[in-house]
C-alpha cells in the first residue's frame, strides 16, 4: 500500500515553544503479513503506514531552527497493490475521502 496526504505540522523552536506550520504533502507505505486464500472472492485485513519521512525544517517552518513535527494526515489517495504467490495480482488506486 502506498498512500498520499497532507500533513499537519507542528513546529518546535530550541526553547520547545510549538506554532503551526506550513501543512505540506506526504507519502507513506504499508505492507501486511502474508494472508490466507480469501473465501467466497472476499478477505478483510488492516494495513498500517509506516511514519511518512522526515520533514525538512524550512519551508515547513519559520527558519532551519525550529523542528516540523507531523501530527496528523488527511489522506487523499490510495493504491493497494495485491499479490499472489509473489506475483502482483491486481493493482487498485481510489481517492481517500475524508
Amino acid at each position: 500500500m502506498e498512500a498520499t496526504g497532507i500533513a499537519e505540522v507542528v513546529c518546535i523552536n530550541p526553547a520547545g515553544h510549538r506554532a503551526p506550520g506550513q501543512d505540506t504533502e506526504v507519502t507513506v507505505a504499508g505492507t501486511t503479513t502474508p494472508l490466507p486464500t480469501p473465501r467466497n472472492g472476499q478477505f478483510v485485513f488492516d494495513i498500517t503506514s509506516d511514519d511518512p519521512e522526515p520533514l525538512p525544517p524550512t519551508p515547513t517552518c519559520p527558519n532551519n531552527q525550529w523542528t516540523p513535527n507531523i501530527v496528523d494526515v488527511a489522506f487523499t489517495e490510495a493504491t493497494l497493490t495485491l499479490l499472489e504467490d509473489g506475483v502482483v495480482s491486481d493493482v487498485v488506486t481510489v481517492p481517500v475521502q475524508s
